[in-house]
């Protein structure tokens, strides 16, 4: 986002309880959860659409209801793609859990669009393009 903060052009619309955060990250309303305790993997559903626009359109999409897939250090960030399968739009890896007050919070700094992804924004990314770092916060 913060890329595309700097264009001028740049709109972005929240609903159905995605919000935009101060510091530009997305916000999405924690849908369910599954999470193995012995073993960490787990899947955290979301609810929400974020919807966003630049360079005079030729940059369009729409993130909705995100899910984010575990398994140890590596994990997938999918979006409702509109049809019965999701669309896997980043790979994330280097993540760790660790407690922060009374919410658990899982973690990636390394975050790589897909080929999937790449066509999610158009092709205005390459697959492997290094994105921001995805970070979740489950309250307990």
């Amino acid at each position: 986002m913060r890329y595309l903060s700097a264009i001028e052009d740049t709109t972005v619309a929240v609903e159905d309880g995605a919000s935009l955060l101060e510091m530009g990250a997305f916000n999405f309303t924690l849908a369910g959860s599954s999470v193995d305790a012995s073993t960490g993997a787990g899947s955290f559903d979301f609810h929400g659409k974020v919807a966003l626009s630049a360079h005079a359109g030729m940059l369009s999409l729409v993130l909705r209801n995100p899910r984010v897939d575990i398994d140890g250090t590596i994990a997938s960030l999918s979006i409702d793609g509109g049809t019965t399968h999701r669309l896997v739009l980043c790979e994330l890896e280097g993540g760790a859990y660790e407690a922060l007050g009374s919410d658990l919070v899982w973690s990636a700094d390394q975050v790589h669009l897909t080929v999937a992804g790449a066509g999610v924004f158009g092709g205005q990314y390459p697959p492997g393009q290094e994105l921001d770092p995805v970070r979740l916060r489950i309250p307990l």
